[in-house]
């Protein structure tokens, strides 16, 4: 009975994380949205060009690992950092469509998003930023620290980013023209090292702590684990070291600097940035290529039907076009021959490119198949009578690698 209910409550967990990645991922949208509304559409992208690659990879990792594994933390925690940005661009929405008719509230939602002006001074960004640069080494891969003595660094990590990013946002006085910020601070002189008190040891001292837990893993590790840790400690000591470059830019004068030196702070800001995907890819690669989940099946149904969506409709909207532009006055025949072809294509197309994407993706599968299908071939081609049961159990024991193998035949009498 146990099981029967771990079974719901595993189906339960796999739709709230299926509902909760595409809530996050129709909520990204939103800020584009207002911003062509306003004439800054291609502004703000080109702004948010190297956030979206890491906001999107970090949302399919996680919704790969939570869907799978959904009692771990580590899934949750990587949804988690692309939630706080959508959770920034809502609180911005709301604030601008109260800022007219309530300041106040609008003030406290300008404090949560960040404030509508994407160039203005808040510290917002340390909270998810934070959860990746230390929840995630310290918990991975199984969704825990290394120990219970590290359980005071995932305090401090959980803590010191958020601290830090109140400190930097007391020190902008508006939020938006209009609106004062309601948690605004009067530092004077401290401004300058209060901010960098708050990125040193809000951000960096957690996360370089965090980053050494992975020795800990690594000398106690197996070799495949060892092999796993190594790929993500590449990933965080890259992003690391694009921050710190980052920072070390902005103490010449930052985005604001005149020149080359101005352009060059804008450069090493947007790279650091890009440079944060590399560590959910490098959790994807090791969850693909070293099995540390068993997602491959996952993985590979989305990445299939994802490439075959896209060429059917591709292929949809082609034929349409080329028809109507051939029979302009008959677009009710374009659109039914589109969607009889897309009909026919679409089961043929999805085999043959699963059948690609399981060599690629999902190995296991693809060899367990191989296998299967030689072992049919050779039933058909005649199989030896004495030597069947034994070529049966070969099969099993490939494919399915079962812990007990028994084959029982009949005696003829």
């Amino acid at each position: 009975m146990s099981t029967g209910r771990e079974d719901v409550t595993t189906r339960r967990r796999a739709w709230l994380v299926d509902v909760l990645a595409l809530a996050i991922l129709l909520t990204l949208p939103l800020d584009f949205a207002r911003a062509a509304g306003s004439g800054g559409f291609w502004e703000r992208l080109a702004a948010s060009a190297s956030i979206l690659p890491f906001v999107l990879v970090t949302l399919f990792t996680g919704w790969s690992i939570a869907r799978r594994r959904p009692h771990l933390a580590l899934g949750w925690l990587l949804l988690a950092i692309p939630g706080l940005f959508s959770v920034f661009v809502l609180a911005n929405l709301a604030g601008m469509a109260v800022q007219g008719t309530n300041p106040a509230l609008a003030s406290w939602l300008f404090v949560i998003g960040g404030g509508p002006d994407s160039s203005s001074t808040s510290g917002n960004w340390m909270l998810p930023i934070g959860l990746l640069l230390t929840q995630i080494p310290l918990r991975f891969p199984d969704g825990r620290p290394p120990s219970l003595r590290w359980t005071w660094l995932a305090w401090y990590a959980a803590i010191g980013p958020v601290a830090g990013a109140l400190i930097i946002d007391t020190q902008a006085a508006t939020l938006a023209p209009g609106v004062p910020n309601p948690i605004h601070i009067e530092w004077g002189a401290l401004e300058g090292p209060a901010a960098a008190a708050a990125l040193v040891l809000g951000l960096a001292v957690p996360a370089a702590l965090c980053i050494a837990s992975l020795f800990v893993r690594y000398r106690s590790g197996s070799d495949v684990e060892r092999t796993q840790l190594r790929w993500i400690f590449w990933a965080m000591t890259t992003a690391m070291s694009a921050l710190v470059l980052s920072w070390t830019t902005l103490l010449f004068g930052g985005d604001t600097a005149p020149g080359a030196l101005g352009l060059l702070s804008q450069a090493m800001s947007a790279f650091g940035t890009l440079v944060y995907a590399l560590i959910p890819l490098s959790i994807l690669f090791a969850v693909l290529r070293y099995d540390l989940y068993a997602i491959d099946r996952v993985i590979s149904r989305t990445a299939s039907y994802a490439i075959v969506t896209a060429v059917i409709v591709a292929g949809y909207v082609a034929i349409i076009v080329g028809l109507t532009a051939v029979i302009p006055r008959l677009p009710s025949v374009a659109v039914a021959v589109a969607t009889l072809a897309a009909a026919a294509a679409f089961l043929p197309l999805l085999r043959a490119v699963r059948r690609r994407v399981d060599r690629r993706f999902n190995r296991a599968a693809y060899d367990a198949q191989k296998v299967a299908d030689g072992f049919g071939e050779r039933v058909r081609n005649g199989a030896d009578p004495h030597t069947a049961a034994a070529d049966l159990a070969r099969a099993v024991d490939d494919s399915l690698q079962p812990t007990a193998l028994a084959v029982w035949t009949r005696t003829p009498s």
